[in-house]
């Protein structure tokens, strides 16, 4: 069984499922692509080693305000972390990988009308990222046709928006991604036609 690499951090899946899917979403264009790898990045290492190094300085500037910061906080961190100017976005995007089309997700309740665009395009790329991730030790890696099936799921209960979901699967994102990043024995044969 191929192994992503035992250096690679676990956002960096995530950096590449965000990628790939902003990046083919958005036109492909480069821009996109190192949006989503940072996006996906800092999302899948929470308060990883780019916060880290912010955390000692935010906290002394929080101190005294009733904001604590900790893992729990992890949207915090992402707001008060300076960005250039074009990834001020991130905050947005990584905080509402969790929120789902009919208000009913977390942090914030939105709606689809309220997340951006990139932000629907990362609760893909994280969900499929998720459940086909072979290094998870609460897990299993589920083979695509198993993944896709769940998104399928998701999309029919309101998870994920579903025109973003339809061109996931039409633009061969998912194959792609899967072909450069899964165990060859978890891409399996999966018939897109019955989601599209």
């Amino acid at each position: 069984m191929r192994k992503r690499p035992a250096t690679r951090p676990r956002g960096a899946g995530i950096g590449a499922a965000a990628g790939a899917v902003i990046g083919a979403l958005a036109g492909g264009s480069r821009r996109s692509v190192l949006i989503g790898a940072g996006v996906g990045a800092l999302t899948g290492l929470g308060v990883g080693a780019y916060m880290d190094s912010q955390e000692d300085k935010l906290r002394a500037q929080l101190q005294g305000t009733g904001v604590s910061v900790t893992r729990s906080g992890d949207n915090i961190m992402l707001e008060k972390l300076p960005y250039p100017r074009h990834l001020r976005d991130v905050p947005m995007i990584a905080g509402c990988h969790h929120e789902t089309m009919d208000g009913k997700g977390y942090p914030k309740r939105l709606t689809t009308d309220e997340m951006p665009l990139t932000a629907r395009m990362m609760a893909i790329a994280d969900i499929f990222e998720a459940l086909t991730a072979s290094d998870r030790p609460y897990k299993k890696a589920k083979p695509l046709s198993e993944a896709i099936r769940i998104m399928g799921f998701m999309n029919k209960d309101s998870h994920i928006d579903p025109d973003l979901f339809r061109l996931f699967l039409s633009s061969g994102v998912y194959l792609d991604y899967a072909r450069e990043y899964l165990d060859p024995e978890q891409i399996d044969a999966v018939d897109i036609s019955e989601y599209l």
